[in-house]
């Protein structure tokens, strides 16, 4: 990855191609996920929580393959589902943080960053960052607001996981996923939400995670688990 600090001078020739096919930049077997998409999402994919050991933090991802680089929802131009997750829509750009002191205070601004490694970003055919005279193209106000989206759902995020942490209700659940004799899969670090965990909370706990609608994020992610038999039809018809 080579992030670099977009700019209308730099990069004012620069188009992406987001064209969903493989070897273009969406090779993920997970992405991350964001309480507003857990709706669109649940239908389709499984969720899952994960948790960065190092940062001690923990998120929502959906997963796409059974192995490393694997995205099963990638089709011949196309993207094998009517949702596609809001971290894979803002490909190749992401928000960084640029640190500066304004009349003797520090603060910290966001930035939005291009990813120069991207198989997607090209000088050929493609989607246009900017206008002839410097401006933001549509595309770029698109990604704009997908970013400035997931920049403050990290934040709901964050409080709905450490709430479920809390109250110790996510359980490991690692998958073994054998498709033949010859192709076993196992997928390790992913967790759940504890039914038997949930079901013993006391009425003012339910009502708080009901209050943050967080009980509704528990029921759509606990849903989502089934859709590991939609991924593995669709591994099978490849």
């Amino acid at each position: 990855m080579k992030l670099e600090v977009l700019s209308n001078t730099t990069h004012s020739n620069i188009k992406i191609n987001s064209t969903y096919k493989v070897n273009n930049g969406f090779d993920y077997n997970f992405c991350p996920v964001y309480p507003i998409e857990y709706t669109s999402l649940q239908s389709d994919y499984p969720i899952f929580y994960t948790k960065d050991k190092e940062k001690d933090v923990w998120q929502t991802v959906a997963l796409l393959g059974f192995k490393d680089n694997e995205n099963l929802f990638l089709g011949k131009g196309v993207w094998i589902s009517r949702y596609v997750p809001l971290s894979i829509q803002r490909l190749p750009f992401y928000i960084g943080s640029q640190k500066e002191v304004v009349n003797g205070v520090p603060t910290e601004n966001k930035i939005l960053h291009i990813d120069m490694d991207h198989p997607g970003v090209s000088k050929g055919g493609g989607n246009d960052i900017f206008l002839e005279h410097g401006g933001n193209s549509e595309y770029l106000d698109y990604v704009n607001n997908i970013l400035s989206t997931i920049d403050s759902e990290v934040i709901m995020l964050d409080s709905f996981c450490k709430e479920l942490s809390k109250l110790d209700l996510l359980k490991s659940a690692d998958i073994n996923i054998d498709l033949s004799e010859d192709e076993k899969h196992e997928l390790k670090g992913l967790y759940v939400v504890d039914e038997e965990k949930l079901k013993g909370l006391d009425k003012e706990e339910l009502y708080k995670l009901h209050q943050h609608q967080y009980l509704q994020h528990i029921y759509m992610i606990g849903a989502s688990i089934g859709n590991v038999n939609k991924l593995i039809s669709l591994k099978k018809s490849r």
